[in-house]
């Protein structure tokens, strides 16, 4: 239910204003009604449709997923193993702050993220930091020579493979971090 919740939540990410505003105040039960679920279907399916090869729109439903992937494998390597669902929500907020830093997506989006994240998700209260990070990320599947990742220009405008350095990255993630200290 938690990584289907995370996965809505990207969904209203890249939908637009107007579907993140729609579930700022959704609970946990909200996001498992059935219309709210089909809704997430069509609108992945929708996305899918236009690029059935994975390899242009389709990648922005990785947002979230590259730092995501990272802190659920490092994560691995605690005693406390995250869900891929609980990974990718704190993989969303580290991937706006890149976001922000690079095309100044507003920190107000990142502060709305972070308060679903802390009444949908009570008890994710872990911080990463890039030396646990980075070889991760480096071996992302969608990365190559250099670090690429599906983030959001604004909220309703994604983009993907963007290249992105290990200084933005450790910045990002450093950003981040003071972010969810203050908020823990």
């Amino acid at each position: 239910m938690r990584s289907g919740i995370a996965e809505m939540i990207k969904h209203a990410l890249l939908q637009g204003p107007s579907q993140f505003n729609r579930i700022q105040h959704w609970d946990k039960d909200d996001f498992c009604q059935t219309e709210a679920i089909k809704e997430a279907f069509l609108f992945k399916k929708s996305i899918v449709m236009q690029d059935e090869h994975d390899q242009q729109i389709r990648q922005t439903l990785n947002l979230g997923h590259t730092i995501g992937h990272a802190i659920e494998s490092a994560s691995l390597l605690s005693t406390q193993a995250l869900l891929h669902g609980e990974a990718v929500m704190l993989g969303l907020i580290y991937e706006l702050m890149l976001s922000h830093l690079m095309f100044d997506l507003p920190l107000q989006n990142i502060e709305q993220l972070l308060w679903m994240k802390q009444r949908i998700f009570p008890g994710l209260h872990r911080i990463f930091t890039f030396d646990e990070l980075i070889p991760f990320i480096k071996q992302d599947k969608k990365n190559n020579t250099n670090i690429q990742m599906s983030l959001l220009k604004q909220v309703g405008l994604g983009v993907w493979q963007q290249a992105v350095t290990d200084t933005q990255v450790q910045t990002a993630i450093n950003m981040t971090e003071q972010l969810l200290i203050k908020t823990y």
